[in-house]
Formats: C-alpha cells, sequence, structure tokens
C-alpha cells in the first residue's frame, strides 16, 4: 500500500506525519510493521493490537518497530498568550466552582439539620395530638357516664315530685288548735 502522509494543520513546513495503511482509518501511524513473507506497511496503535492477535492466529512472525515520534511544532506567542489565558480562566472557574461546592455543602447541612428539626418537631405534635385524642375519649366517656346519671336523677326527682303534694294545705291555727279548711 502507498504511505499517506499529511502535515500539521498550523506548520504546512513541519515534517509529515504518516498514516496507518489500514482502509478507512485517518489515525496516525505509530508502528511499521513487517510480515516475515515481506509484506510491511504503517499502522496505528489500534491496528497494531490487531495485527499481533493475528500473528498469534497464524503461527506467522510479524516484526514491529515504532516510528519516531513527531515532535509538536514550537508554539508561536499568540498560542502560548492564549493557552496560559484559557488556563488562567479555567484555575479561577475552578475556584469558584469549589467556593459554590462549599458553600452548597454548607446550604446542604443546615438544610438538613431544619428538616431533622421539623421531623422532631412532627413528631412531638403527633405525640401531642395522640394524648389529646385519648384525652378527648376519656372526657367523652366520662361525660356519657354523667348524662346517664343525670337522666336517672332527673327520673328521680320527677317520681319524688309525684310523690310529694304540690302545695300542702294551708293550716289554721286558732287558740293553740290546728284547723284544717
Amino acid at each position: 500500500m502507498p504511505e499517506t502522509t499529511t502535515t500539521t494543520k498550523n506548520n504546512p513546513a513541519a515534517a509529515p506525519i504518516a498514516l496507518c495503511d489500514e482502509p478507512g482509518c485517518t489515525e496516525p501511524a505509530t508502528f511499521a510493521y513487517a510480515w516475515e513473507w515481506g509484506k510491511s506497511g504503517n499502522v496505528c496503535s489500534k491496528h497494531q493490537a490487531h495485527y499481533v492477535g493475528l500473528e498469534k492466529n497464524l503461527k506467522r512472525r510479524c516484526t514491529f518497530t515504532p516510528l519516531a515520534s513527531v515532535v509538536a511544532p514550537a508554539l508561536t506567542r499568540p498560542e502560548r498568550t492564549q493557552l496560559i489565558a484559557e488556563r488562567l480562566s479555567a484555575e479561577a472557574e475552578v475556584v469558584e466552582v469549589k467556593s459554590r461546592g462549599v458553600e452548597l455543602y454548607n446550604q446542604n447541612i443546615e438544610l438538613t439539620r431544619q428538616v431533622q428539626s421539623m421531623k422532631v418537631r412532627s413528631e412531638e405534635r403527633e405525640a401531642q395530638l395522640r394524648d389529646a385524642q385519648g384525652r378527648e375519649l376519656e372526657l367523652n366517656e366520662k361525660l356519657v357516664t354523667l348524662e346517664a346519671t343525670h337522666a336517672e336523677l332527673v327520673q328521680e326527682v320527677q317520681r319524688l315530685r309525684a310523690l310529694v303534694p304540690k302545695e300542702p294545705k294551708a293550716k289554721n291555727v286558732v287558740g293553740g288548735a290546728e284547723k284544717e279548711k
């Protein structure tokens, strides 16, 4: 296969980079390979691992040689300035995010305390409500008993009134002897 090369976008004068020989792969080649029957070429790390497996399956030898690493071209002053500015901006964002995280953590702790306090208050109110409902039942039972006693007493009073005359007869006392009219 013919070797495909490309140049870096930022520096067209840089040394060409060999691409992987596998069809459809556009990754930079990292290894040169040579099979014992003579076939050779360049492959990326992914296809090199594939060739290692193929070598074991075919029980044939394939030699791999790392390609010389391509040195990244030196950055221009504006590129360095931009990278430094991005780094400083990212560091400032990290500081802001950390402080916001601490703030949210503290708010979460406070809200958790409030929730626990509300739960305790709720349980206390429920206990008070149960006590009041129990007291209400006791008072209702006592009221029923007192109303029954009251009804019995009213009946007794009515029975006694029926037995006792309403107006006693007036007696005249004349000369020490009583006379009935």
